[in-house]
């Protein structure tokens, strides 16, 4: 189980910060820069697809099934908070 548990968080993408965020017909589409390099997502309900976890960190799950961790949103550069602020 261990093992499992060091794979899982291994393979999870760390948010860096926000390249950029546009929202057409109730999709939101983000390009981040992520621990994988710089990734594109689509967000159909941003305020079910991102939720604030208990230990601070916040989770983030794409229209694809794609999961993201920002360990620390504080640590966030000021445009990224504010965008990702609103749905927290």
């Amino acid at each position: 189980m261990l093992a499992i548990m060091k794979l899982l968080q291994n393979m999870q993408k760390t948010f860096k910060f926000l390249v950029s965020a546009k929202e057409k017909f109730g999709y939101n589409y983000w390009d981040v820069e992520t621990t994988a390099g710089t990734v594109s997502m689509v967000l159909n309900n941003p305020f079910s697809n991102i939720r604030s976890l208990e230990d601070g960190r916040i989770f983030i799950a794409d229209m694809d099934g794609n999961c993201f961790i920002i360990p620390d949103p504080k640590k966030l550069d000021r445009q990224s908070y504010k965008y990702i602020e609103i749905y927290i």
